[in-house]
């Protein structure tokens, strides 16, 4: 039987200038934290699969399945974080090398993965925590000085998530 992939309850941003890279601090359910790291190539593929996940919000949704409606109980149950998630330097840090995205009714699945391709953790966003991530995400881009293409409407991804294509991995 595969282990659970465990889940992040909550999480925080950061631009690291020494590394140009951006962190995640990461908070999962059962309380222990770790940090995923994100190189500037790996993001710029992952932004445009999330705008276009995030437009297929707007479209009107089919009724929900089970699982989704205890992913949305679980997000209604969890409060805004009042302060940032702490990594401490002893907590070892992941080099994110790929993500599967799966688009599951009003909810994207991100399943985090290293370079040998284990799970190391799974972040679930509905809107509008798609669009404060992606906010966040941007922001991070402009600490980095990156390029902002990530965001142009002209960028077309040619294996981007579809209603017919709901999972996708990107790297």
């Amino acid at each position: 039987m595969k282990d659970a992939i465990p889940t992040i309850s909550r999480m925080t941003l950061g631009y690291e200038e020494i590394a140009d890279r951006v962190s995640m601090a990461s908070e999962l359910e059962g309380g222990e934290t770790l940090s995923l790291v994100f190189t500037r190539r790996f993001l710029t593929n992952l932004v445009q699969h999330l705008i276009t996940c995030k437009q297929h919000f707007s479209e009107p949704s089919p009724q929900p399945d089970k699982q989704v409606l205890s992913w949305e109980s679980a997000a209604a149950t969890q409060k805004a974080p009042e302060e940032p998630v702490k990594v401490s330097h002893s907590v070892k840090g992941f080099l994110i090398a790929s993500v599967d995205v799966t688009l599951v009714s009003q909810h994207v699945v991100l399943d985090w993965k290293d370079r040998e391709g284990g799970a190391v953790a799974r972040l679930l966003l509905a809107e509008p925590a798609l669009s404060a991530w992606l906010t966040a995400v941007e922001e991070c881009f402009k600490q980095g000085a990156w390029s902002q293409e990530a965001w142009s409407k002209e960028r077309a991804s040619s294996n981007s998530l579809t209603a017919e294509h709901a999972s996708v991995t990107v790297h």
